[in-house]
């Protein structure tokens, strides 16, 4: 008779599961769900809320307990040690992985876990001459201005800052700049360099024809 009646109370605990999980299915598409204690219902299910982050529950379904005990069941904290890139600051979320870091340095790309350099050279092409900027760890710097060209230094940090800040070189008239330039009875011209710094010509010193002739005259007479 026990074992007659151990299968009937099982076949009533069946029955009730049953009714119980028809029951639940109807509470939820009227209010989403119901849950208790740590428990929040959470996309139409219960799901246990923790200390630093959301766990999901497993809902043991057609059964009469549906969810675990919610525990403190990982106490540290997602921030120790810092998962961030070095001196970005870390804090905690409840959206995985737990935590969010700070953005990443001005001068670099990245998600604040792994950041990287950002090349301002090659994109941005700052310099005067492209081939004289120097990409550095957080910017960039530009060497001086080519032979017979004058402006001043231009360094930086950021994608931002080389888009709207550019290398100016201007033209040295070295025959103004340039005391005696040129020999006695000869004529200065002065020379617009060009961008290609192996196209510079600084000084072109040239004898006048009118001077050339006087000379020449001179030695006829002699």
């Amino acid at each position: 008779m026990s074992g007659d009646h151990t299968k009937a109370l099982i076949g009533q605990l069946i029955i009730f599961n049953q009714i119980l999980g028809e029951l639940r299915e109807d509470i939820r598409e009227q209010v989403g769900c119901v849950c208790v204690g740590l428990y929040k219902c959470m996309h139409a299910a219960c799901m246990c809320v923790c200390i630093l982050y959301v766990k999901e529950m497993s809902l043991i379904r057609n059964t009469i307990l549906e969810c675990q005990v919610c525990g403190f069941h990982d106490p540290r904290s997602r921030c120790s040690p810092n998962p961030c890139f070095k001196g970005l600051s870390c804090m905690e979320t409840f959206d995985y992985p737990g935590y969010r870091c700070s953005p990443c340095p001005e001068g670099m790309t990245g998600n604040g876990t792994h950041c990287q350099d950002i090349d301002e050279c090659s994109i941005a092409q700052p310099c005067y001459s492209p081939g004289a900027c120097i990409n550095t760890v957080k910017g960039f710097s530009c060497e001086l201005c080519p032979p017979g060209l004058w402006g001043p230094p231009l360094f930086g940090v950021g994608l931002e800052y080389a888009n709207h800040h550019k290398q100016e070189c201007a033209d040295i008239d070295e025959c103004i700049e340039v005391a005696n330039a040129c020999v006695p009875h000869s004529m200065c011209t002065n020379t617009i360099v060009s961008r290609n710094p192996f196209q510079i010509c600084l000084l072109q010193c040239m004898y006048s024809v009118k001077s050339s002739q006087t000379r020449h005259r001179s030695l006829v007479t002699m």
